[in-house]
């Protein structure tokens, strides 16, 4: 949904020594169950349905630390989410162990003396690239009265704007992206069923009656050109994320970036 630690990553000038980095082999297998895991999201390509990685969310009062594990059960990443300051942008700090690539995204207020509105939030974004020893820092204002959502505050604001979306059907909000310092205003559409199932390639698990589909893409039309859609499945009653398919906030072990479908269950 996560300082400059990386993990334990060394870096010379122009030579990246990981020593936190593991080689994952990858082959199809369940997540297994964990001690105390709150919560289970099992990730597989897009594509070719190959499994690629486990999700062990640890919920505590205000934080989250999810633990991101191969098919050989090796620890690739890890992410702390802390949600004191806000329940849809937490600060969160997230680090890679294969490639050392890290993301640090912490609240603050603008700086004293500027001519920001004091309703303005600022986020300072700092953002390792993986197998680089080049870190990128920038602050980043929100733009009310639009909602600024960082990371796994995504996930909150689909329940924060529940009524809207039953009501209206969709809802408008800015979100941050770290790799890119900046933000990207996205829309979350709620759509029927049958078409989420033919968009995004579901299987028939969803009962029609039980389950909610969200379909969410960039607002500029442009960028939709590039940006493939997000699509959310979420469990009506208790409103829990179900199904995840989409960019992932996880690399493949080269650091590139991959499309995945990640199913979630809850303990």
């Amino acid at each position: 949904m996560v300082g400059s630690y990386v993990g334990g990553c060394v870096f010379f000038r122009g030579i990246v020594i990981a020593l936190c980095c593991v080689l994952s082999i990858s082959k199809v297998n369940a997540c297994p169950q964990q001690p105390n895991a709150d919560i289970i999201g099992e990730a597989t390509d897009l594509k070719s349905k190959q499994f690629l990685y486990c999700e062990y969310h640890f919920l505590s009062d205000k934080q989250s630390i999810v633990i991101y594990r191969n098919s050989n059960s090796e620890k690739i990443a890890e992410k702390t989410v802390n949600y004191l300051r806000s329940n849809l942008a937490p600060d969160i700090q997230q680090t890679d162990f294969r490639h050392c690539e890290s993301i640090v995204v912490t609240q603050s207020q603008p700086l004293a003396g500027s001519s920001v509105s004091d309703s303005v939030l600022a986020y300072r974004v700092s953002y390792r690239k993986a197998n680089s020893d080049d870190v990128k820092v920038k602050t980043i204002r929100s733009k009310p009265p639009m909602k600024t959502i960082v990371d796994a505050g995504f996930d909150n604001a689909i329940r924060y704007y529940w009524n809207d979306l039953q009501s209206t059907g969709s809802a408008t909000f800015s979100f941050l992206v770290p790799a890119r310092l900046k933000t990207v205003t996205l829309k979350v559409v709620k759509m029927a069923m049958e078409q989420c199932e033919s968009l995004a390639d579901l299987d028939k698990r969803y009962a029609h009656d039980e389950h909610d589909c969200y379909r969410v893409y960039p607002k500029s039309a442009v960028l939709r050109l590039f940006v493939s859609p997000l699509t959310l499945v979420y469990q009506i009653d208790n409103q829990q994320l179900m199904f995840f398919s989409g960019n992932s906030n996880i690399t493949n072990d080269n650091g590139k970036g991959q499309k995945v479908a990640i199913n979630y269950r809850y303990q």
